[in-house]
């Protein structure tokens, strides 16, 4: 009866000891890629915006120098 019972705590702690890896790889894989996926998205934000910003001053020069009439007295 005791061996019984040692054999079958014994494959309840592997049991218990292959979920938790199986439930650690699954979750290092999902992190990681949600990070990757954040830090991807967190450049080509910051991409988009420094595009808009160049893009928005050109406009800006552009409608000054259209708007520039120099006076012509001395």
């Amino acid at each position: 009866m005791q061996a019984e019972a040692s054999a079958c705590v014994s494959e309840l702690a592997n049991v218990l000891f292959c979920a938790w890896a199986v439930h650690y790889i699954v979750f290092s894989f999902c992190r990681s890629l949600l990070l990757g996926s954040f830090f991807r998205l967190a450049g080509n934000v910051d991409n988009m915006a420094s595009k808009g910003l160049r893009a928005i001053s050109y406009q800006v020069i552009r409608k000054v120098e259209a708007d520039y009439k120099p006076s012509h007295t001395p």
